[in-house]
């Protein structure tokens, strides 16, 4: 038992002091048991594969500052599963922020569509009051307020309210399925 210890912390040793050979004797006897290890918390072999080469690559990157280690097989094994429980929290993390991202991103498109729908529904109907009336609901279309569209049809601002008032008693009637929506437009 003593030997071993020895030898571990010989090889550590050689780790740190940057021995290339060392470092593929690393990989060459913990890789396959590493990716196993990782692949039950994964399920996952391919993606096991890459986190223990990482880990190894990360062992390999800081290797002067780990030489008081008293077990590398322990911190190997102690990495590659802090590595999985992050990567495992990532995932899940990314995976309800795309679900509610695309819930959205469907919420959104639908209200589009509904909002186009009402939309259109609502410029023909609008194409078929009386001259007047058509002019000021295109004006109040342009987002035009009532003093504005007074100003620019030379009429008074109780007009432009009486005649806005008559188109949407006719709007409702052409519109008795979107009437609703067309009064939140406006």
């Amino acid at each position: 038992m003593e030997d071993k210890i020895k030898y571990e912390k010989h090889w550590l040793k050689l780790l740190v002091e940057g021995d290339e050979k060392a470092y593929k004797r690393l990989f060459d006897l913990y890789y396959s048991s590493l990716v196993m290890f990782a692949a039950k918390y994964l399920r996952d072999t391919d993606l096991a594969e890459d986190l223990v080469q990482d880990v190894i690559y990360d062992f390999w990157k800081q290797r002067q500052h780990l030489s008081e280690l008293s077990s590398l097989k322990s911190w190997l094994y102690i990495s590659v599963r802090n590595r999985c429980i992050n990567y495992l929290e990532h995932d899940k993390v990314k995976k309800k922020y795309l679900q509610l991202n695309g819930e959205a991103e469907a919420d959104f498109f639908l209200s589009q569509i509904i909002e186009e729908e009402v939309y259109l529904a609502l410029k023909q109907a609008i194409d078929i009051l009386p001259p007047k009336i058509r002019t000021i609901f295109y004006l109040i279309l342009e987002r035009k307020t009532n003093a504005e569209i007074a100003s620019l049809l030379g009429i008074t601002e109780e007009a432009v309210k009486a005649y806005r008032k008559r188109g949407m008693k006719m709007l409702r009637i052409r519109l008795s399925n979107f009437w609703i929506l067309a009064l939140l437009i406006f």
